[in-house]
């Protein structure tokens, strides 16, 4: 009598292969949702630890929140990026923090920014960089070189919070897609028309690292939270009164939103988005720049 050899047909090895197949197409993106779900629960976590550093250095400080210039990529062009020595050049501001010293790479975008005064407080190169962030062009791997993934809020810099009326719901840091050696400040300070001027509002890059066009936030009252971009105000950024927004030509109150990017806000036009900050008057949509004129022009 022959004996059955115990052996799967080629059938049904089709099947199970076909079984796994099938599986592998469900759970893959699934195990992709959740790894991208944890690095954005790390990179929440670093964004309010760095809040919570620039709040410790604003209360050293007479409550003023840590300095930045007129240039809004310092670090772009240097060896050690924002971890350079920074000083205080052409028009840039002064500094309550760290006293200035000699730069390692004279160039003219080297100036005292947030990330340099803060870092102190920080402690940690990683706790500036998010894990779902990919490597910038301008990333250093110089020894004792900064990176950072997060992008300062130039409007604040070198001000007062104590008289901010809404800290809760006022941005110090946001959350770009790359890592870079730049100490990026979005807005940015354009003094050239008026001191308190900020340029470069509604940027493409800036909060969307995420999926649904979201992004991580940290506040002046020390919390961190991510937010769908176009639920952003210009009045999260310090921003009051009326506010030119190249995206639709015209000037809007403070209490308007970003645009996301897949509504076409990566055009060059959102750099000259600009509006004055009062961070004294936030919650209210009257005040602020005489709508009459572009405070770019």
């Amino acid at each position: 009598m022959q004996r059955r050899k115990n052996a799967f047909t080629l059938i049904e090895l089709l099947v199970v292969i076909a079984i796994i197949a099938i599986l592998a197409a469900i759970l893959f993106p699934v195990f992709a949702q959740a790894k991208m779900a944890a690095k954005k629960a790390v990179s929440l976590s670093n964004m309010k630890q760095t809040a919570l550093a620039e709040q410790i250095y604003t209360n050293d400080f007479d409550d003023i929140s840590p300095a930045g210039g007129d240039y809004w990529n310092p670090g772009q062009n240097d060896t050690l990026g924002w971890n350079d020595t920074p000083y205080n050049e052409w028009v840039a501001q002064g500094s309550p923090g760290p006293i200035p010293g000699t730069p390692n790479f004279p160039g003219p975008d080297i100036e005292t920014n947030t990330f340099y005064e803060i870092f102190p407080y920080v402690k940690s190169m990683g706790m500036l960089t998010s894990p779902a962030a990919t490597q910038d062009p301008y990333f250093t791997t110089a020894t004792g070189g900064g990176n950072t993934s997060y992008v300062a809020n130039g409007g604040i810099q070198g001000k007062s919070l104590t008289t901010a009326d809404n800290p809760s719901g006022l941005i110090t840091f946001s959350e770009g897609p790359t890592n870079t050696r730049c100490g990026f400040a979005q807005p940015q300070d354009f003094p050239a028309t008026n001191p308190d001027h900020e340029n470069g509002i509604d940027v493409n890059w800036v909060g969307e690292a995420f999926a649904n066009y979201s992004g991580n936030y940290a506040f002046a009252d020390g919390h961190a939270k991510s937010m769908a971009r176009a639920a952003v105000t210009y009045a999260n950024y310090g921003l009051s009164g009326t506010i030119y927004d190249s995206f639709s030509g015209a000037w809007q109150n403070n209490t308007y939103h970003m645009h996301p990017i897949s509504l076409g806000a990566a055009t060059n036009s959102d750099w000259i988005s600009c509006g004055h900050v009062d961070i004294t008057a936030t919650s209210l949509a009257s005040g602020g720049i005489d709508s009459t004129g572009n405070p770019c022009e």
